[in-house]
């Protein structure tokens, strides 16, 4: 049941429950460049700012307004409107703090516009990923404005769409986005959709990457993957990333989890892919951490696999780094596609081919498959041990030869 918090009852919200080369490279310098490349430039300036706030567990915050309003019952986000010549992050700390009694700590990103009209004057609303200071158990709701708050995390995105009866998805889709970006310590990891289809070219056109993944996408491909990692960020709740430098915005690459096959049974392989001159960053250990944590931290993962091409040395050593051990080499590839609900059609490691690779590889190209477990990721980061089911046993049957249970 979704914990909606009434002004009569403000108690504490229930928590819902690459490719890499092998040929020597000179030393990455790994600079911090000032441009935001990869970001959307402003072209013009918004009518209204809104808020992304997020507790611990990345579920958004959002108000509902109170039945004398001229849009009763409609959840929304913290916001307000913009006075003319304002700056955008500006007004919106001013808000946040009018109407929660928090304090704006961040500015993290701008993660996507609204736009409407109002007796034919056309708005929009920027919306920003934000830290905050302050209780977020105890927010300060505007009397007669807002009369209930609540939580929205993955499991209950659908709550903002009460009350539009016109179906309209964006504000659901853009909560669903929060939801679904993490941060690492230099990253932001925004889950792929149509609107990355741009950034998804542009790593695919660096001639190292292609090197390694058959070939370059054309704009038709990057589009359509970007569209089916949307789709699977839907019926799944599990897909990639794009990842961008924190400070500067620049692209980094992508990567995350998908759904593979492994001797006939389906689970989640970790992987990513990092621009050429950016190699040797630590990127892509960054990547890996943050989707293995998602795996066995959020989603309740048995184990993860991983799977690179034999003599892709640099791949291999993020694999280690992140704790995972080797199993097996496998020969050859399988077939890529999704099948209902995101899940593998015809693709898999049953001894012939690790999952997810392009056409255009080798048909008997050797790769080796990595795993980690639960436990053992539990263990590297410090926690305690979580018992080992019989359904963690069987599900993994390659790990009781090399992984670390």
């Amino acid at each position: 049941m979704v914990p909606v918090i009434t002004t009569s009852a403000l108690a504490r919200p229930a928590r819902a429950s690459t490719p890499d080369a092998t040929r020597r490279r000179p030393a990455a310098r790994c600079p911090r460049r000032n441009r935001r490349e990869g970001t959307v430039l402003r072209m013009r300036e918004p009518s209204r700012v809104g808020a992304f706030v997020r507790d611990a567990r990345c579920q958004v915050f959002v108000r509902r307004s109170s039945p004398d309003r001229h849009t009763p019952g409609i959840w929304d986000l913290v916001g307000g409107d913009v006075v003319p010549g304002e700056d955008p992050e500006r007004a919106l700390a001013r808000e946040v703090a009018r109407q929660t009694g928090w304090t704006v700590r961040r500015v993290e990103a701008r993660l996507g516009t609204r736009d409407w009209e109002v007796a034919g004057v056309r708005r929009q609303e920027w919306s920003y990923l934000v830290e905050v200071d302050g209780d977020l158990a105890a927010p300060r709701l505007s009397p007669g404005n807002h009369y209930a708050y609540a939580w929205v995390g993955r499991d209950n995105l659908d709550l903002v769409m009460a009350g539009h009866s016109d179906g309209d998805r964006r504000l659901r889709d853009l909560v669903a986005k929060a939801t679904r970006l993490r941060l690492s310590e230099r990253l932001r990891l925004e889950p792929i959709g149509p609107e990355h289809a741009e950034d998804l070219w542009r790593v695919h056109q660096d001639p190292a990457v292609a090197a390694w993944l058959g070939g370059r996408y054309s704009v038709g491909e990057a589009r359509g993957r970007a569209t089916s990692a949307a789709r699977a960020w839907e019926s799944t709740g599990v897909d990639k990333w794009m990842a961008y430098e924190r400070t500067t915005g620049e692209l980094i690459g992508r990567g995350g989890l998908s759904w593979s096959e492994v001797d006939g049974r389906v689970g989640l392989e970790v992987g990513w892919t990092v621009r050429g001159d950016r190699w040797g960053c630590g990127y892509g250990t960054e990547i890996g951490r943050a989707a293995l944590a998602f795996a066995f931290d959020e989603l309740g993962a048995a184990d993860v696999v991983a799977c690179t091409e034999r003599h892709n040395r640099r791949s291999r050593a993020v694999m280690e780094r992140l704790g995972m051990r080797f199993v097996r080499e496998v020969i050859g590839r399988a077939v890529s596609g999704r099948g209902a609900n995101g899940r593998p059609a015809g693709r898999g490691v049953t001894g012939q081919g690790p999952a997810g690779w392009r056409d255009g590889l080798p048909e008997r190209a050797s790769f080796v498959l990595y795993a980690i477990t639960r436990r053992a990721w539990t263990a590297q980061a410090g926690g305690p041990i979580p018992r080992q089911t019989p359904a963690d046993r069987a599900g993994a049957p390659w790990t009781s030869q090399s992984a670390p249970m």
